[in-house]
């Protein structure tokens, strides 16, 4: 789990989760 004390480490997981999701959405509308 993520600390939201370090909002460098908490901004990096918003931007990896908004990756993945970005990145399943295209999977998703390819298949």
């Amino acid at each position: 789990m993520f600390t939201p004390t370090v909002s460098g480490k908490v901004l990096t997981y918003d931007a990896a989760l908004n990756l993945i999701s970005k990145t399943t959405r295209k999977q998703t509308m390819a298949a």
